[in-house]
């Protein structure tokens, strides 16, 4: 029995269960929802594509209406609220009222997506961790802590300070225990191969809920960035599952097939006259989801040099 669970639990999670879903499911089925609160950011990461051209910070009223929209169960089952995509969400001048939208959204509604916030933590002073704290709306906040060490972490985050990070993170993490808030927390990170890691980062990452290393990749591929990547003989073939079971919602109100997307390359609609539901059903998405099932994702603009 326990053997059979264990195939349903891998087979119900592989990318042909979700196809299968998606083709006969009438609800929006999405392990995360990406919401970008700002496309602004102060760093300037050596293995990020994102250009910066495209600057600006999403209208509360918008995000009200998206979050009224999703918190529809009869419409919609998904899994995660990830507050980030290319800027940095704590940049945001209404952050406050941002939190407070759904966290009044997300009280209400006895089913709602657990809601994550990633942040480099260069902003993370007491007044934005008060609010984070006050909000009640954030379930966990994962903080991007690349490099391993000084010297790795400042050259790989272009604007960041090494030990003003670590305080930041450290002070949220120490009030956090205090206050009993019980907001998960977590450290993302690129670290290039043969790095020491430090003793400040070690201590860190065990200080943290959850510690989850990236390898380096080429997002869209649309630009040549910084760091070495291994891309393989071939690009990648089939389904993808972050198109299967993502959706990212630009400050603007702009929807891409996924979190890669961080320049609009590949925008599907707009909630300014879709709803997420429309666009999640949409033909513009079907087309790249049908030709990815044909192995032809060498048509498809967005994902032709895509190596995730």
């Amino acid at each position: 029995m326990e053997i059979v669970k264990h195939l349903f639990k891998k087979y119900s999670q592989s990318k042909y269960w979700v196809y299968f879903n998606y083709k006969f499911s009438k609800k929006v089925n999405l392990l995360s929802l990406l919401i970008e609160f700002t496309s602004v950011c102060n760093l300037r990461c050596k293995m990020c594509a994102l250009d910066h051209s495209q600057k600006g910070f999403m209208d509360p009223l918008l995000f009200e209406n998206l979050i009224e929209q999703i918190s529809d169960n009869s419409k919609h089952n998904i899994d995660n609220i990830s507050l980030w995509l290319g800027g940095e969400t704590l940049l945001h001048p209404k952050i406050d009222l941002m939190l407070d939208i759904l966290s009044k959204v997300k009280n209400k509604n006895k089913i709602f997506p657990k809601v994550a916030l990633l942040t480099n933590a260069t902003v993370l002073d007491e007044r934005k961790s008060d609010i984070i704290f006050g909000s009640n709306a954030v379930d966990s906040i994962l903080f991007s802590v690349d490099g391993g060490n000084k010297e790795s972490f400042e050259d790989l985050r272009v604007g960041a300070n090494w030990e003003n990070v670590l305080s930041n993170i450290n002070i949220f993490l120490k009030k956090n225990r205090e206050m009993k808030k019980n907001i998960r927390t977590g450290v993302i990170s690129i670290i290039k191969p043969g790095v020491k890691l430090s003793s400040e980062f070690k201590k860190l990452i065990n200080s943290v809920d959850e510690y989850m290393p990236r390898d380096a990749h080429s997002w869209d591929g649309s630009k040549e960035l910084g760091i070495e990547i291994d891309y393989g003989k071939e690009g990648k073939k089939g389904l993808c599952y972050f198109v299967l079971r993502q959706l990212a919602v630009h400050w603007d109100g702009d929807v891409s097939p996924c979190c890669i997307d961080l320049n609009k390359r590949g925008v599907l609609g707009s909630l300014k006259d879709k709803s997420i539901y429309e666009i999640y059903h949409s033909n513009e998405r079907r087309m790249i989801i049908s030709k990815m099932y044909k192995n032809l994702r060498k048509e498809i603009e967005l994902c032709k040099d895509c190596n995730l």
